[in-house]
């Protein structure tokens, strides 16, 4: 039996995607179906507004988020189009681009 798949709202930039996840999905899973919308590699992906879901009984927020964190363990009772988590990151062919304009440019300092 599978589970049921939701929405999850991630601003970036000017928009607002919608990216649709389960709760046995990781945090490494989401960012890949992420770098599929935004050409963002996982790993210069930076998500703000991801917290840890208060464990029963416990004062304080459990364990760090990671990328083996399911997406069943975040709360994310607050995301909506209104409150997106979000996403910060450069696409790989701006790094592409920006490495060749630095390595290309004459150097203006002299000894």
């Amino acid at each position: 039996m599978g589970t049921k798949a939701f929405v999850v709202y991630v601003k970036y930039k000017t928009d607002v995607l919608e990216v649709s996840t389960s709760a046995e999905e990781t945090c490494a899973e989401f960012k890949d179906r992420l770098m599929a919308v935004t050409s963002i590699q996982p790993d210069k992906q930076r998500l703000l507004g991801l917290k840890r879901r208060k464990e029963e009984g416990s004062a304080s927020l459990a364990a760090k988020v990671t990328d083996e964190t399911p997406i069943g363990h975040l709360d994310l009772s607050a995301n909506s189009a209104k409150k997106p988590l979000m996403l910060l990151g450069t696409p790989e062919a701006a790094h592409a681009s920006l490495q060749r304009w630095v390595l290309n440019r004459p150097c203006a300092f002299t000894p």
